[in-house]
């Protein structure tokens, strides 16, 4: 919910049992509310102009200045990896800018509203780089997704439970994920994951402070 209240919900869409249904997969779609959920419009947040991919985990986040920061993993349907995808709106959701690459190659996201235009922006990484889930610190503008700093802040022992892909067709064998950050009152913040870690099977916690 935005500070003007208006209600915003991404989501991606995926076929129907039914496959007659043809579904536009290559986007991620917004809806948004002005009357506390009695009316809706929507419109694409992200598009790629790869018709052979799509989009899951989107989140949306309203910046410390007003504009609106949309991100998703960005998939290839015929395999291959893409790096997460990203859009800015300047008008509550309602047009987005062309969908531009964040530079990371990680999977699920999450994102939060910092100071001074910036985001973070956490996501898992099983294949590429150290296994776990990383933070960045970005600052974007319609074109650059702005990465001012990005590490790990949690290390998996196994990044899945059968040495699988990692791929989101092989989600049931994952090991971690669905992680998401608060920021605290103390200034510090709180990032939650769900875990079947050989050290342990259930919800992680941790908190950091970003200086």
């Amino acid at each position: 919910m935005t500070r003007s209240g208006r209600w915003l919900v991404p989501y991606s869409p995926y076929n129907t049992f039914d496959p007659q249904v043809k579904v536009d997969r290559s986007q991620v779609v917004v809806l948004w509310s002005d009357d506390d959920g009695q009316s809706w419009r929507h419109t694409s947040m992200l598009r790629f102009a790869d018709p052979h991919t799509s989009a899951a985990e989107a989140w949306v986040v309203e910046l410390s200045d007003s504009r609106l920061l949309g991100a998703c993993w960005h998939i290839a349907d015929r395999g291959g990896e893409l790096p997460n995808a990203f859009g800015i709106s300047h008008n509550g959701g309602e047009t987005w800018s062309p969908t531009r690459s964040t530079g990371i190659l990680g999977q699920t996201t999450a994102l939060a509203p910092w100071t001074d235009g910036r985001a973070i922006f956490l996501y898992n990484q099983r294949k590429h780089s150290e296994p776990g889930v990383w933070l960045a610190v970005v600052r974007p503008t319609d074109d650059d997704f702005g990465i001012e700093h990005n590490e790990i802040v949690w290390k998996a022992q196994t990044p899945t439970r059968s040495a699988s892909s990692g791929d989101l067709s092989e989600w049931n064998d994952f090991s971690f994920g669905e992680p998401i950050a608060a920021l605290l009152p103390d200034g510090t913040w709180l990032v939650t994951l769900w875990c079947i870690q050989p050290s342990g099977t259930g919800i992680r916690y941790l908190r950091l402070k970003i200086e």
